[in-house]
């Protein structure tokens, strides 16, 4: 008896693991595709370090963008520029930027790649590092 009713246990400890993977893969975030043609810049939105609380800036220095997997005649610039952190629910400019992607002026043949930056903030506290994975289309 002792037997089983450890058995029935296992089953529906396992059922309930096999529910949270199937939960946790269900909610693997989308990730952005963006095309470009020769020579074209596109904006891809604001960048900035926020204390959560107080909407204030904890950047020191521009931001700074390197791509770590990607084509390598493709850039990633910050123009810097003060920035509305809205997503933190602050309605103040802060000090920040627009992360830009560059496409090379002469593109050959059309490509699909990953695309990998890295943002780094400069904190009083130190370096901050986030990265962006987004798809690139590349068109002549």
């Amino acid at each position: 008896m002792r037997a089983k009713s450890n058995a029935i246990v296992v089953a529906v400890g396992l059922g309930v693991a096999l529910l949270g993977i199937a939960n946790a893969q269900a909610q693997t975030p989308v990730i952005q595709t963006i095309a470009l043609k020769s020579g074209e810049t596109q904006d891809l939105g604001p960048v900035y370090y926020v204390q959560q609380h107080s909407c204030r800036s904890l950047a020191i220095a521009k931001p700074e963008a390197e791509i770590l997997e990607g084509p390598s005649d493709v850039t990633a610039t910050i123009k810097e520029t003060d920035v509305v952190p809205r997503a933190q629910g602050c309605a103040n400019k802060i000090r920040g930027g627009r992360l830009l992607l560059t496409a090379p002026q002469q593109i050959e043949d059309p490509s699909f790649t990953r695309l990998n930056i890295r943002i780094t903030h400069k904190t009083k506290d130190g370096d901050v590092k986030r990265s962006w994975i987004l798809n690139l289309s590349l068109i002549p």
